[in-house]
């Protein structure tokens, strides 16, 4: 077991989640990149196109509503994603969708080590 409070700061040792201050385009509303939800198959079934700058978690909180309303409510979500230790960390602190968190696993892949603390791979990993 991890001791609370051990993943601390992983958002820092993001570039995905921070926001870079330089905007790629003058007007508000244009795309600066896209995030998109798949399924185990690599099969598309959401995809938003991004406005602001940095990977901002509304859109993952957005992806993932969409997704339960869709499935049965006692299904469960499994969510693999590069900062979902991050997403997980947020959801809870904030208790942005509390209607789905009891069914909703978050993971981060094993690709994305490096850039995590080894408690956050513990915690957080796919094969757990």
């Amino acid at each position: 077991m991890v001791p609370p409070g051990s993943i601390k700061d992983s958002e820092g040792h993001h570039n995905a989640a921070k926001d870079h201050g330089d905007d790629s385009s003058d007007t508000m509303f244009s795309p600066k990149g896209g995030m998109a939800m798949v399924c185990h198959h690599n099969i598309p079934l959401f995809y938003c196109n991004i406005i602001t700058k940095g990977e901002q978690q509304f859109y993952s909180i957005a992806l993932i509503k969409k997704l339960a309303l869709l499935l049965p409510g006692n299904a469960t979500i499994g969510l693999l994603y590069d900062i979902g230790c991050i997403l997980d960390q947020a959801i809870s602190k904030h208790n942005l969708i509390p209607d789905i968190t009891p069914r909703l696993t978050c993971a981060t892949a094993v690709f994305h080590a490096y850039a995590h603390q080894f408690t956050c791979q513990i915690v957080y990993n796919p094969c757990r």
